[in-house]
């Protein structure tokens, strides 16, 4: 039972969390290797007794952790203290599980997530949870920031870097598109990243929380900062360079699967980091069917159709002004998903060293659009005034001259071998096979110094392991074929991507059939 009309006004009230200053325990390392850049890396546990104080070193809060494995637990007492420095309650913890709880005095304690009404008239704990937040009305301008090393809104550090920006950025990068996010045509589903339901605040490492965008690898972090944002209120932010840390990339749900041959115009804002002493120039668009995931892209053969120049002058330094990355595209008509990031194994990364405080490369990202034009003057690509490059697949129709095919092909470019054919769950070439092959033999011939990559897909159909194992020998079928009529092995590499880079949907047979295919990429002219 409650009895609230005198006990609580005889209670004082305890601001615990929103007090704490500092914090003072011991930690142990606990090191490991990111399944991502293969960086060793480390992170500090707490163990033993720590102590949480306020700014004039009250003390607010004991708490006792265990270190276990890459993990911390809260283990043992925790001590909530007033404002004489007098314990008021004690609770008992076990692995993170409250196991037993002492009321000391009477008093409501405010913690981060709920109050704690600690009565006179029994041993009890009362818990009030606070109502549910009308987002209707929320004050944006009270939203916590994230909490990582980069604040949006770090004037100081700002303030010291805007002399230097001018000097070193490229002017080309300020320019404004013609196109809004809000266009009817666009694309790119939520592209200000505005919808997001479940989310009040920053958040670091989103998963599904905003419409439209998932990560394509770990822990891309969500801001909602209005003071900083370009139009609204939220963006996000990815790592693309560190020599420790995660390389970070995000995708966007497409509103409409892309127009087989139209083109399209690209933009999207970017802002570097307050706090990042590195700028680059490693960032790409990839467009596909379905979504990717980075985990390994350093043994992956995913690239971007759409990538920054390598020249001095598109390195993207500015923090105090959104840039302006544009340029067109001409879709294939299998894109239903896009991704933004780097697409750059940390070793090829170009670096600018700029002044900053943290040793990597780190973006912000507002106002992506993917509108459908008609002439590529409505699109001008603001890298130095040239076009980005981009990796092409070629759809030859029957009979085509594969030789010259290859003479228009530059490297990165890639050729699908039609009616090359294998019988069900087989790798054994099919008789109808030898004119596409014989033609492919004629064209290396043809260019002595060509190399390639050989590689077989599949679609989704079947489990992936055994997918990834058959199409791997299929496409170590086509390498034996041109070995034996005399092909130098050395030019000839093969790989098996299974299901992974799909060019169709694998909603239907037929988008299932144009999955099944091999392909050979231009290594070296």
């Amino acid at each position: 039972m409650i009895f609230i009309s005198s006990v609580c006004l005889a209670q004082d009230t305890l601001v615990i969390d929103a007090r704490i200053a500092k914090s003072v325990g011991k930690s142990v390392k606990y090191k490991f290797k990111s399944q991502t850049t293969g960086a060793n890396q480390k992170i500090n546990l707490k163990t033993g007794l720590w102590e949480y104080r306020d700014a004039n070193d009250n003390l607010i809060k004991t708490e006792t952790f265990l270190a276990s494995g890459k993990s911390s637990f809260l283990q043992g007492p925790q001590t909530f203290y007033n404002e004489l420095n007098e314990p008021v309650l004690i609770r008992i913890y076990q692995r993170n599980n409250l196991a037993a709880e002492q009321p000391l005095s009477p008093c409501v304690i405010l913690l981060a997530k709920d109050t704690l009404e600690l009565l006179a008239e029994g041993d009890s704990v009362y818990i009030n949870y606070p109502e549910e937040i009308d987002y209707t009305w929320f004050d944006y301008t009270n939203v916590i920031k994230i909490n990582t090393i980069e604040d949006p809104n770090a004037e100081y550090k700002l303030n010291l870097y805007k002399h230097y920006e001018d000097s070193v950025g490229n002017p080309n990068l300020l320019a404004s598109s013609s196109f809004g996010p809000l266009h009817p045509l666009n694309a790119v589903a939520n592209p200000s990243f505005e919808k997001h339901p479940t989310l009040e605040r920053s958040k670091t490492s989103f998963y599904e929380e905003i419409t439209s965008w998932i990560p394509a690898s770990v822990s891309p972090d969500f801001f909602l900062t209005p003071e900083a944002a370009r139009g609204g209120t939220g963006f996000v932010g990815i790592r693309v360079f560190s020599e420790k840390k995660d390389i970070e990339y995000v995708q966007n749900r497409l509103n409409y699967r892309l127009k087989k041959k139209q083109k399209y115009c690209f933009t999207t804002y970017l802002k570097l980091g307050p706090s990042c002493n590195i700028a680059t120039d490693a960032f790409g668009v990839h467009f596909s069917a379905n979504p990717i995931s980075f985990k390994k892209l350093e043994s992956t053969d995913i690239q971007p159709q759409l990538s920054l120049n390598t020249s001095d002058s598109v390195y993207l330094t500015y923090k105090s002004r959104w840039m302006l990355l544009q340029c067109s595209y001409v879709a294939n008509g299998s894109e239903n998903w896009m991704s933004l990031g780097t697409f750059k194994p940390s070793s090829q990364v170009n670096q600018k060293s700029i002044f900053g405080s943290a040793k990597e490369s780190y973006y912000y990202i507002d106002d992506v659009s993917l509108i459908p034009i008609d002439r590529d003057e409505e699109c001008p690509c603001n890298f130095s005034g040239d076009s980005l490059p981009s990796a092409t697949v070629a759809f030859p129709s029957n009979g085509q001259d594969i030789s010259l095919e290859f003479g228009n092909m530059k490297v990165g470019d890639k050729l699908i071998l039609e009616n090359v054919y294998f019988d069900i769950d087989q790798y054994t070439l099919l008789p109808q096979s030898i004119e596409t092959l014989g033609k492919l033999n004629e064209a290396l011939q043809k260019y002595p110094s060509l190399k390639i990559e050989i590689s077989g897909h599949t679609s989704t159909t079947g489990g992936y392991n055994h997918n990834v194992t058959l199409s791997k020998n299929r496409a170590n079928a086509v390498l034996r074929y041109l070995v034996n009529k005399g092909i130098d092995a050395s030019r000839l590499t093969k790989a098996g991507y299974g299901p992974d880079l799909p060019i169709a949907p694998n909603d239907t047979e037929e988008n299932r059939q144009m999955n099944r295919r091999v392909e050979v990429k231009v290594l070296e002219k």
